[in-house]
Parts: C-alpha cells; structure tokens; sequence
C-alpha cells in the first residue's frame, strides 16, 4: 500500500506542474563563456510527505522570461535530490525556487480523498563569479518560510551581493519553476 501512496503522490505534484505550464530549461552557457557552477541541494526532513523544489532563472526580481530565462532544476525525494548546473558569470542571476508538499493521507488500508497542497516561493539574487562553484542549499520546510542558503563552495561564504527579495505578485502568479 505504501507504492501506491507514494506513486499518487507523485503522480499529484507532475499533474500541479504540467497544469503550471511547459518548462522551458535554463540555457546553460556554451563552452568558453565565462561561466559558474551552481550546485543544487535540496533536503526533505519528511517522507511521509511528496515533496519537490522547483528552481529557475529569471530575467529580473519579477519572474520575467526571456532568453536567459529557464527552469534549472527539479529535485524530489523520489528521484533527484540534488543537480548541478553552468550559470553565466558577471552577469545577475535571479533566482525563484518552489517548494511544494502534498500529502495524501492513508487511513488503515484505503487512502483518504483530502490532498494536501502547500507551496511556498522565495526569490534570490547574485552575481556569480567566473570559476567559481556555490551550493543553493533548500529546505522542504513550509512552515519555517522556505529556508534557501546560497554559499560559496569554496569559502563557505555568502556573497557579498546576495539577495532576498520579496515575491513580487509577477512572480507568484508566474507558472511554477517556470
């Protein structure tokens, strides 16, 4: 019984992002760019629970697509809790990252019909710096916030110009991990 939980669940969280829109994938810069490493970690303290962290770039803090525009990654407890990509260097980066929970409640052998939907969204910014690698670490948290860090690989700093930026309603109405 616990498969078949797990494959609703699943199934729940793809069905939320094919309704959200096509992803279109972040365009990675070409070999001999300036370019960073960003590496993606997401951490999920409940498996009772589906959770997925959907992150993108965008063109500026109000979610704006464009050519340097893309979903970077999708991570979940299932199949990928970490991932690591090539972002263009000397250059801003905005970043929105998605946190869904769903949880599909099971009562002795039949799985109860209320679904639980929590998402909660932050927007980061930074300039990365050529050769360089950073972790953007997440917690599937809903209720602490959504925690996002954003370090330096190397020095386990942050940068200096990282920041926090408020949801703009852009941005939260734009389609997740879009």
């Amino acid at each position: 019984m616990r498969k078949n939980s797990v494959m609703i669940r699943a199934y729940l969280v793809r069905m939320l992002l094919l309704l959200s829109g096509c992803a279109a994938m972040y365009p990675q810069p070409q070999p001999g760019e300036k370019s960073a490493q960003l590496q993606l970690k997401a951490f999920f303290p409940r498996t009772d629970y589906y959770n997925a962290e959907l992150i993108s770039a965008f063109e500026d803090d109000q979610c704006t697509r464009g050519p340097k525009a893309g979903q970077l990654a999708e991570l979940t407890w299932v199949r990928q809790k970490e991932s690591t990509v090539r972002v263009r260097a000397d250059q801003r980066l905005y970043l929105k990252t998605t946190a869904i929970t769903t949880r599909v409640p099971e009562v002795g052998r039949q799985i109860m019909t209320q679904v639980t939907n929590l998402r909660c969204t932050r927007v980061t910014s930074f300039v990365p710096q050529d050769g360089h690698t950073y972790t953007l670490s997440l917690r599937a948290e809903i209720a602490t916030d959504c925690p996002v860090e954003l370090v330096d690989a190397a020095t386990l700093n942050k940068p200096d110009d990282l920041q926090f930026l408020p949801v703009s309603k852009a941005c939260a109405a734009a389609p997740l991990g879009r």
